[in-house]
């Protein structure tokens, strides 16, 4: 589906409100994978944008750029909140990724799940190697029964979940600051 579940909202807003409200963001570089409608692209131009009074476009410092394997999900949301999206599974574009600048914040949500095991593994890990600050990553509850039953959405076989993730198989591995139950986790770059 081009969005997630409503509960991952406010675990993405006091996780990035925050920095940009003390000024920790320098570079002002975020990374949306798996843009779906826009839902993150918009959710940030309102906490980092709007609410530091800069409603037009021409006044933004924030640069978003995307990933979305599905170009049947480009919508006008997209033109209004990213200043860049690229189009193609994550597969495709990490490489490309991995030559750029690198990001503050970088949302993996509801993603993850859409890839094999190893492959989810290794993207996430290539990921945080180009994260300053935050990787936000969401993913089905993978102790739930239903975490493997989605099958493909609208005719994009992108949709279809097959591989389950847990909270509890990150812990250790990665420097977890903060958790939503068993289908989320903020990974701080910093040490």
């Amino acid at each position: 589906m081009p969005t997630g579940g409503w509960q991952t909202i406010p675990f993405v807003l006091r996780n990035i409100a925050p920095l940009a409200w003390t000024g920790q963001f320098a570079k002002r570089r975020v990374l949306d994978i798996g843009v779906g409608a826009g839902r993150w692209g918009f959710l940030f131009r309102d906490c980092m944008e709007f609410r530091a009074d800069r409603y037009f476009k021409k006044d933004w410092c924030y640069h978003i750029e995307g990933v979305e394997a599905c170009e049947a999900y480009r919508n006008p949301l997209w033109e209004y909140a990213y200043d860049r999206i690229d189009i193609g599974p994550i597969q495709s574009w990490i490489s490309d990724i991995e030559k750029r600048e690198k990001y503050e914040i970088i949302f993996f949500m509801d993603v993850i799940e859409h890839l094999p095991k190893e492959v989810g593994q290794d993207i996430l890990d290539r990921l945080l190697k180009r994260t300053t600050k935050r990787l936000l990553l969401a993913f089905p509850d993978g102790n739930s029964e239903h975490a493997l039953t989605q099958g493909a959405v609208h005719g994009n076989e992108y949709e279809r979940h097959v591989s389950r993730w847990t909270v509890d198989e990150l812990v250790g591995k990665y420097n977890i600051i903060d958790r939503v139950e068993n289908s989320g986790v903020v990974i701080s770059a910093e040490k």
